[in-house]
């Protein structure tokens, strides 16, 4: 009785330990200019345009990690949107590398792999079609050959 007391005592101090989440959030600062940056960009309509803010915010932005992150995840949902689910996969790659413990990040790649699994065509196994329905396996002729003798 006193162990299982002790038990749940120790799960009740452990368990915020253990399900204590690592989830992050890209955080632009308002006024700053990547936020200035990227409110040209989403006033912007036309999306070849954008693409080409975006990677424009990239390069000039690179030594913000956050700024990097969320960039890179931008082109990702806009390329997965357009159906170029490679480009999407590789800048939300970078998405994640750069933001490993971002939980949008993290469910828009497993949304973008699960889809990506439904469009590539899936191997089959092989099929057993080498030999015609007539001719006997090598197996079954030595056993059939076994038995005659």
């Amino acid at each position: 009785m006193h162990r299982c007391y002790a038990l749940v005592l120790a799960i009740v101090l452990l368990l915020p330990l253990i399900c204590q989440a690592q989830v992050d959030r890209s955080v632009i600062a308002a006024g700053t200019p990547e936020d200035q940056a990227l409110q040209a960009i989403s006033n912007e309509q036309d999306g070849k345009k954008k693409v080409t803010l975006y990677e424009d915010f990239l390069q000039k932005f690179a030594s913000n990690p956050a700024a990097v992150a969320y960039g890179n995840w931008q082109l990702s949902q806009y390329y997965q949107g357009t159906g170029d689910l490679q480009k999407a996969g590789s800048y939300g790659d970078k998405a994640l590398a750069g933001a490993p413990h971002n939980l949008d990040i993290l469910v828009s790649q497993t949304n973008l792999a699960r889809s990506t699994r439904r469009t590539t065509p899936q191997p089959r196994a092989a099929s057993r079609t080498s030999q015609s329905p007539s001719s006997p396996s090598p197996k079954a002729s030595a056993t059939r050959n076994s038995l005659d003798n």
